[in-house]
């Protein structure tokens, strides 16, 4: 391991060790440092130097190092569901590298098994400040009031809690759901069909109601294909099975194909090949999220996803510790849509 990377793991286990020393007090020697922690004067030095810039600890010519005062690293854990999924670890790498910029922070991802209960580990966690990935299922009345008993900074994402008072960050399911209806009826598609691939709850269910009722408000006609998928089982292979089984009965009659989940969509493309369908030419595709993944697909397809809002809640869970008054945590996720390949415009072949 590179002397750099030894510091920064280094650094990171002595700002956990600093939560343990009241402000003032003199923290380890350089010698109990390297002991301790088997390492050499030179990371153990380039670990202490970072801490110093960032006003952790305080270097006194012949009298050691200390702590300085209001400087105790605070520990922030991000549980998401252990389900593969590229969303949840690229938003722990993401979280990890704006905590990293400011001060004072130490940083954990961890996963958690979806299916057993939640609020267990979450009070377990020796953390300051919790970030938890929702899993895809109701949220119970239980659990809400669970939430706004606990002590420490909890965080749930995914899920629209402003009105129990819980910090939060939530998706404008609307404003996603009109993204995906303007972008077939701007490119002429108005004979639609949604493939629901993930659980239809919290956000889902109202994407997918908005969805519907979008659609109709537009002129458009709409199928709904229900994948019956439960929590933690968004694979392609279940949108693959479901898809084929639709078209096997009832043919295509439609252009425009939404499949809430990004992800998902590979299975979609697949279904459709193989009844002969050709993407774009015969139908538009949109998937929802999973944007990266979806990208590498064959056409890359065209997703509605939420923009990354690490930064602005990184920057609300530092508010709160700089000043506890400071409110509710409540960040609406902002959605865009990313045209590809997969959306084929069929007014222009009209007007030709």
């Amino acid at each position: 391991m590179k002397t750099l990377e030894q510091s920064e793991e280094l650094y990171r286990r002595l700002c956990a060790e600093v939560r343990r020393f009241t402000p003032g007090a003199r923290f380890h020697t350089v010698r109990h440092i390297i002991d301790s922690f088997d390492t050499s004067r030179r990371v153990v030095d380039a670990a202490l130097e970072r801490m110093e810039r960032k006003g952790i600890v305080e270097r006194r010519s012949r009298s050691g190092i200390f702590v300085r005062s209001g400087s105790s690293c605070r520990k922030i854990v991000h549980f998401y569901p252990d389900w593969p999924s590229e969303e949840c670890k690229g938003r722990t790498e993401r979280f990890r590298a704006v905590f990293e910029k400011l001060d004072n922070y130490e940083f954990a991802g961890l996963p958690f098994n979806y299916q057993h209960e939640l609020l267990p580990i979450l009070k377990r966690a020796d953390a300051d400040a919790v970030l938890v990935d929702w899993p895809a299922r109701p949220i119970r009345p239980d659990e809400i009031a669970e939430l706004a008993m606990f002590r420490n900074l909890v965080v749930v994402m995914g899920r629209d809690l402003r009105d129990a008072s819980i910090n939060c960050v939530f998706s404008d399911t609307g404003y996603s759901a009109l993204l995906t209806v303007n972008c077939f009826v701007r490119n002429g598609h108005r004979k639609l069909a949604m493939l629901q691939a993930e659980p239809s709850v919290g956000g889902n269910a109202y994407y997918r109601q908005n969805l519907l009722l979008y659609a109709k408000l537009c002129g458009c006609e709409i199928i709904d294909i229900d994948c019956h998928a439960v929590d933690g089982d968004y694979a392609p292979e279940q949108a693959y099975s479901v898809l084929t089984g639709y078209l096997d009965r009832n043919g295509c009659p439609f252009t425009g194909l939404v499949v809430n989940s990004g992800l998902a969509a590979k299975g979609a493309l697949l279904a459709l090949a193989e009844h002969g369908i050709d993407v774009p030419g015969e139908v538009s595709v949109i998937g929802v999220g999973s944007g990266e993944a979806a990208r590498l697909f064959n056409p890359p397809v065209t997703v509605v996803q939420g923009l990354q809002e690490e930064n602005r809640i990184a920057a609300g869970v530092d508010r709160h510790f700089r000043d506890p008054q400071s409110g509710l945590i409540a960040i609406p996720s902002r959605a865009v849509l990313e045209l590809r390949k997969s959306v084929r415009n069929i007014n222009r072949e009209e007007l030709s």
